[in-house]
């Protein structure tokens, strides 16, 4: 039964109807109505618009849900034959974000795992031997030719340089999974690739959940890092922040600096407000842009070692007073992560909440994800978020404890 209820009432209100009221309840059907225009008790041509404009919306309702259901991973025919009929059948690329990444080995665990109970594809761990995004791209173009090669789960080094290789590898018939970092293609070609990681505007939400937790009921005053909008991941962090900030009196904004998701004019910032407000009591940035780029090649632990040298030199003796303290002197940081070269620095008092994520969760999510549209290209493209978490000093321990069993390593506050 089709109900034409609303352009029913539009014909009842035409002058023409006054004297033949057509019945507008819902149990009225398309082939009662023309039953009802045969009986001769209205004039035909006054109700031909009202069954042509309700046969063009249904028609038009039809074909958007039709186009729809086509919306999926990729094109039927590429799929593989033995795929279609269960069997095992080419190889799903995992690809880390290089030797000194500290996902890396978290990822390669996934693979391992996930090589043990996925029955349909080989899933291949592969990691470039630099932290150079050129690497990652020639590791990529290594792949192209390989007939076996069906699909792809990579942490980009660099999204904005991977995205022409990916968009190439896509037009080839790869189903493609991000991870951790979203790749658009807007500029290269045609829609998205899925993606596995983090919502940005929970982020945003749960970095000022972490400033109320550690201001307190007396409250305090901060700064804010943001990256303007020239990022749209930093704007929706940035947005959910303030807006969540919004009905916190206690909570006191001094000012909000855009340091353009750069990590020199982040830490530039941070040096010049902090001599001109001695009071702060803390900086909240959307992402860790002020610990960023510190020796890449070093090592983590060697980066790690930069990173307590650079935030000492930030906030002076202020870090070493206010060792362990919930409250110490000098402003604390509060940002995104979780990563292990940000551990000591929890424990140390100087980053007193850190958001952070179940990291390891995001391959396995992938590797399932990406299985999924070989088996079945037509399904819809979904991307998954995984759950964040607020790290302080109290609960860092419990926290490595996870990372160590997400990436199947000894347990270790060590990073």
């Amino acid at each position: 039964m089709i109900p034409f209820s609303a352009d029913l009432a539009n014909l009842n209100a035409d002058p023409v109807m006054q004297h033949h009221r057509v019945p507008t309840d819902a149990g009225l059907s398309l082939h009662g109505f023309r039953a009802y225009a045969d009986s001769g008790m209205v004039d035909r041509a006054s109700i031909q618009g009202v069954l042509r404009r309700g046969i063009f919306r249904w028609s038009l309702f039809i074909g958007c849900l039709l186009s729809l259901s086509g919306i999926g991973c990729r094109d039927q025919s590429m799929v593989d034959p033995r795929l279609r009929s269960g069997k095992r059948g080419g190889y799903v690329a995992v690809v880390a974000a290089g030797p000194h990444d500290p996902l890396s080995p978290m990822i390669q665990a996934a693979v391992k795992r996930s090589q043990t109970i996925n029955p349909w594809v080989e899933v291949r761990f592969f990691n470039p031997e630099s932290q150079r995004v050129q690497a990652q791209i020639d590791l990529l173009r290594g792949q192209i030719e390989n007939p076996e090669f069906r699909g792809l789960c990579i942490h980009p080094m660099d999204a904005s340089a991977l995205a022409p290789t990916l968009e190439e590898l896509r037009t080839r018939g790869i189903t493609i999974v991000t991870m951790v970092e979203p790749v658009s293609t807007d500029h290269v070609g045609t829609g998205r690739f899925m993606y596995v990681g983090f919502d940005d505007a929970e982020i945003g939400n749960q970095l000022a959940q972490a400033t109320i937790d550690y201001l307190g009921e007396k409250g305090g005053s901060i700064m804010v890092l943001h990256a303007g909008e020239l990022n749209p991941r930093y704007e929706q962090r940035y947005r959910a922040f303030n807006k969540a900030l919004q009905h916190h009196r206690t909570v006191e904004i001094f000012a909000e600096l855009d340091c353009k998701a750069d990590a020199a004019e982040a830490r530039r910032l941070i040096r010049d407000r902090n001599q001109r407000y001695p009071r702060l009591s803390a900086w909240v940035s959307m992402d860790d842009w002020a610990l960023k780029d510190l020796e890449k090649d070093a090592g983590e632990a060697a980066h790690a070692d930069a990173v307590a040298a650079v935030a000492k030199e930030l906030f002076g003796q202020e870090w070493e007073r206010g060792q362990g303290q919930e409250h110490g002197q000098g402003p604390r940081y509060i940002t995104f992560g979780g990563l292990p070269r940000q551990w000591e620095l929890v424990r140390q008092g100087f980053l007193q909440r850190l958001v952070a994520a179940d990291y390891g969760s995001i391959t396995e999510r992938a590797i399932t994800a990406c299985i999924d549209c070989l088996r079945d290209p037509t399904q819809q493209q979904q991307d998954f978020y995984v759950p964040l978490r607020i790290i302080s000093p109290k609960n860092l321990d419990a926290y490595i404890h996870d990372w160590s069993t997400w990436s199947e390593l000894p347990t270790t506050s060590k990073p």
